[in-house]
């Protein structure tokens, strides 16, 4: 009888010892464990989502200028003759102003006097015979025109024909007469009026140039010294002829007195 009940015991408590193992304090350390594991679950999806947050833009970024620059290369695969007849036209409008700016600046150096040491002061234009002669323009290499009126290799350029009528006065030298020009005289102008076009020499007299040949004398230094020479105008009665020096250019003007 002892027998059956010692094994009735032990079935008993073998049955019971899992039961006080899950008791209250069994209980709480496995909830602790779960929140625990909870707890790092959570900071690693956190963190996981901030490095995809991070990584998004720079992706974002690296992938926008791939797609321009394929945009970009598109067209030029498929139309690149076009694109390097565009490339050269656009190159030629740009070059084409410039080189002609440099042939006219190497032009004009080449006709322009150096100094008043090498340059050899003309003598006076002589007298047209024919009343309507056309005037004479100087011609560039490349075939231009100049129709500015200039002094260049013993030739007087761009002089207006006798019978002009700009150049008909009602009183030639109603002011007298200016006895100190040819090429024996250099001059310095030291006064000038833009408004009236009127320019005073060291010695006080003053004459006024044509209004149709200011164009061409606007951009002269007008106080870089004794570079002035005055002739007397042989088609046009009581007119001058007014050559600068170091540009070779000449204008018409009357005496005024003083």
């Amino acid at each position: 009888m002892k027998v059956p009940l010692l094994l009735a015991l032990g079935l008993c408590l073998s049955l019971t010892t899992p039961s006080l193992a899950q008791g209250p304090g069994g209980q709480q350390q496995q909830q602790h464990q779960k929140d625990k594991k909870q707890t790092k679950e959570k900071r690693q999806d956190r963190t996981h989502e901030r490095t995809q947050q991070q990584t998004r833009p720079q992706t974002q970024q690296q992938q926008r200028p791939r797609t321009q620059q394929q945009e970009r290369q598109q067209p030029q695969t498929h139309n690149r003759p076009q694109v390097r007849q565009q490339e050269q036209q656009r190159t030629q409008q740009q070059t084409q102003p410039q080189v002609r700016q440099q042939e006219r600046q190497r032009t004009e150096q080449q006709m322009r006097p150096q100094n008043r040491e090498r340059f050899t002061p003309p003598r006076g234009p002589q007298r047209e015979t024919r009343r309507n002669a056309p005037p004479r323009y100087y011609r560039h290499p490349d075939g231009r025109i100049d129709r500015t009126p200039r002094y260049y290799n013993g030739v007087w350029y761009g002089r207006a024909a006798p019978n002009d009528a700009r150049f008909r006065l009602r009183r030639p030298y109603a002011h007298g007469y200016f006895r100190d020009y040819g090429p024996r005289y250099y001059h310095r102008i030291i006064r000038f009026n833009r408004a009236r076009y009127w320019f005073w020499l060291s010695s006080g007299y003053y004459f006024q140039i044509a209004y149709w040949d200011w164009p061409y004398c606007a951009n002269w230094c007008w106080s870089c010294g004794d570079q002035f020479l005055i002739y007397l105008d042989p088609d046009h009665p009581g007119w001058y002829l007014v050559l600068n020096v170091q540009t070779g250019v000449f204008v018409h003007a009357i005496f005024m007195g003083r």
